[in-house]
């Protein structure tokens, strides 16, 4: 098999295990998150509150994206809005009770799904794909730290 074949079959292989993966992870979440949502929420839970310009920066997006993003996070309770005292126009997100919750039910899913997918893989064979995981997510960033 030539080269460009491998990468598109790999490419190809991809797509369907990211996008099967994706709808299961959210089974059982009834608000109807997209990838962006969880990402957002995952970003700050790992962060902490943040203003709307670092969400913006971080997941590479418009702030009037961020504002739809997190319009429908809000009706669902997940995160809060508030204004600075000092600068009415800084806005900060934080995640609330039930974003904590869902963000739980979401890891949970997601361990559940891969350890049923992984799970006719040897040790070894696991060592190995995470091996070369890390070899092409280190020259992903290498490469695109060097563009921007």
């Amino acid at each position: 098999m030539e080269i460009k074949e491998m990468f598109e079959e790999i490419d190809k292989l991809n797509f369907n295990i990211t996008k099967i993966i994706s709808h299961r992870i959210k089974e059982g979440i009834d608000c109807g998150l997209s990838h962006a949502h969880i990402y957002l929420l995952m970003f700050l839970k790992n962060e902490g509150e943040c203003m709307v310009t670092d969400i913006a920066k971080h997941l590479d997006i418009t702030l009037s994206a961020v504002t739809n993003l997190t319009d429908k996070l809000s009706s669902h309770g997940l995160i809060s809005r508030e204004r600075r005292e000092s600068d009415r126009r800084v806005v900060v997100i934080s995640l609330k009770e039930e974003g904590i919750k869902v963000l739980q039910r979401i890891c949970e899913n997601r361990n559940r799904i891969f350890q049923q997918y992984f799970s006719n893989l040897t040790e070894d064979e696991m060592e190995v794909l995470l091996r070369i995981t890390r070899k092409i997510s280190e020259n992903v960033i290498k490469l695109e730290s060097n563009e921007i």
